[in-house]
């Protein structure tokens, strides 16, 4: 099998983050080489009890959605939960005064070939993450062209790796839903069927949102799919910050509301 120039990268970091692993394991010892793992446990922890609050007070009055901001403050929580644990266990795991050599480096290195193998998985992680992101907020078009997509189908061709082509980590409903309705802001009569249902209007009676949909540039982005740039636009930040609305938008069954629309729009 012939690989191409992002094969060999991925098959040579794979290959080095377990040489390396299991030569830090070796030098470091087994508690300072489990220090990011267990680090990352605790932070996980600490981030999910403590970091929807802190989410919500950071990320206020920004263009970040409100139904997001607990899930960023957990991630930044947990960023900094990690590096206080990770200090703090790396101390601990220094080596004895005087000593030439960790304690127990043998074990070290065998533990380092598995936090190896751990690196390369988070690696992948966030590669096939990137992609989903990029496969749910872009237009197929774009998407296509993404470095992170372009990266895990490469990836995906190696031996025994086909389980990555159009894997993504984020749950298969998000994406379906904007298909949906990239689908019908796209398309101007499954549109206006959308709004005139009675659930919609209810929701669209928020003042926030006149704020948003009266603004002639973020009609053209969502009838164009871009709904990132959309969201980034100054006006949309009363809808982002608005959590009556956004609750209210929690209750909705948006996709069945879509799927109606765009029923309406096939029938004619």
């Amino acid at each position: 099998m012939q690989l191409n120039l992002t094969q060999w990268i991925g098959v040579l970091v794979g290959l080095a983050l377990l040489i390396q692993g299991a030569r830090a394991g070796y030098r470091r010892g087994p508690l300072r080489q489990l220090a990011g793992v267990l680090a990352l446990i605790v932070a996980g922890v600490v981030g999910w009890l403590a970091g929807p609050t802190i989410g919500l007070a950071l990320l206020a009055d920004t263009w970040f959605p409100w139904m997001l901001r607990e899930g960023a403050g957990i991630l930044m929580m947990g960023l900094v939960v990690w590096l206080v644990a990770l200090a703090w266990l790396w101390h601990l795991g220094r080596r004895p005064k005087g000593a030439e050599e960790a304690e127990s480096p043998v074990l070290g290195a065998m533990v380092g070939c598995w936090t190896g193998l751990l690196d390369g998985a988070l690696i992948l992680l966030l590669v096939t993450g990137w992609a989903g992101l990029a496969e749910t907020a872009l237009r197929p078009e774009e998407s296509a062209h993404s470095w992170a997509v372009e990266t895990r189908e490469a990836l995906a061709r190696l031996p025994g790796a086909s389980a990555l082509s159009g894997y993504s980590p984020w749950p298969e409903s998000w994406a379906r839903l904007l298909g949906k309705c990239r689908a019908t802001f796209g398309n101007p009569e499954a549109s206006r069927h959308l709004m005139e249902q009675e659930r919609i209007r209810a929701l669209a009676a928020h003042p926030s949102f006149y704020t948003a949909w009266g603004d002639p540039e973020i009609k053209m982005l969502l009838r164009q799919g871009r709904f990132l740039e959309a969201a980034r636009h100054p006006k949309a930040h009363t809808v982002m910050n608005d959590e009556e609305f956004q609750r209210d938008l929690l209750k909705l069954n948006l996709e069945n509301a879509v799927d109606e629309a765009l029923a309406k729009t096939r029938s004619r």
